[in-house]
């Protein structure tokens, strides 16, 4: 749970969702006051040839942030090539 300064509780596991819905973001973390890392889907960016994937990434987190409440949207990201780890994943 993420709990903003206003004090309202926000679940970043909706918000992640929210954000995956593109078809170009694999996955997203939600991180501490409402900043992600991203990792494109670059099997998709390759088949369709995408060079630029920032500004790709950017206009689909607008185009998304844009059906959120502003109190849910990000603040900022950060983009990820590699694979998230994930709870039981083994860090090397």
């Amino acid at each position: 749970m993420i709990v903003l300064a206003s004090g309202k509780r926000i679940d970043p596991l909706e918000i992640e969702a929210h954000y995956c819905q593109s078809p170009f973001v694999k996955e997203v973390c939600i991180t501490d006051r409402l900043h992600a890392v991203v990792v494109p889907n670059m099997q998709l960016m390759r088949e369709r040839k995408i060079a630029n994937i920032g500004d790709l990434l950017r206009f689909e987190l607008e185009g998304l942030a844009d059906k959120l409440p502003a109190e849910q949207r990000l603040l900022g990201y950060r983009i990820s090539f590699d694979p998230l780890p994930r709870a039981g994943s083994e860090i090397n």
